[in-house]
């Protein structure tokens, strides 16, 4: 089947956002994610459309946090139909979401929240040591199930309902668990 339509699950995921009332949401029969399609190569491509907008989201996952803590730091690669910004994310697995960015000042790595990530047509990169989303709260529940459903908000009022991975390593990285690449969150 080419296209998946969202069951309700959205629409309640959708609606355990703090200001859900706030805005209007898309209902399930209007979002619906695409599996990857055959000009797109990679396995991870989740490819979202809603109220004729459209974004593909490859490579989502969320770090495990280190036994005993429950703030992780969660990366996508992001691909909008046209130039947008990514405002907001939340997700029912974790107390909070935010933006966040990291960048050099001298010779210390920083952290700091941010507003909003600029998207477009061409592919945009949250990844260790730059922008990024902060989860806090993360539930041992969603650490155990391996996946998390994130809602990824843009400035448009496009909004995407993303399944990230929950995992120790990248994606795609070979090496023993555990190991982190250069300016991830441990």
């Amino acid at each position: 089947m080419r296209l998946l339509l969202l069951t309700a699950t959205a629409a309640a995921l959708a609606a355990c956002s703090p200001d859900a009332g706030a805005r209007q949401q898309p209902g399930p029969e209007e979002t619906r994610i695409d599996e990857a399609a055959p000009e797109m190569a990679s396995p991870g491509v989740q490819r979202v459309e809603a109220d004729g907008q459209a974004g593909s989201f490859t490579d989502a996952w969320i770090r495990t946090p280190p036994a005993g803590r429950d703030i992780a730091a969660g990366y996508v690669t992001i691909e909008t139909r046209e130039a947008d910004a990514l405002v907001r994310a939340d997700t029912v697995a974790a107390d909070g979401v935010e933006l966040h960015t990291m960048s050099m000042d001298g010779n210390v790595m920083r952290m700091r929240r941010i507003d909003r990530i600029e998207t477009s047509a061409e592919p945009v990169a949250l990844r260790p040591g730059g922008d990024h989303l902060m989860i806090f709260g993360l539930s041992e529940e969603a650490r155990l199930s391996g996946t998390v459903t994130v809602n990824l908000y843009f400035e448009s009022g496009f909004t995407a309902p993303v399944e990230f991975q929950v995992s120790d390593r990248m994606p795609g990285m070979d090496g023993p668990p555990g190991q982190s690449e250069p300016g991830e969150h441990r």
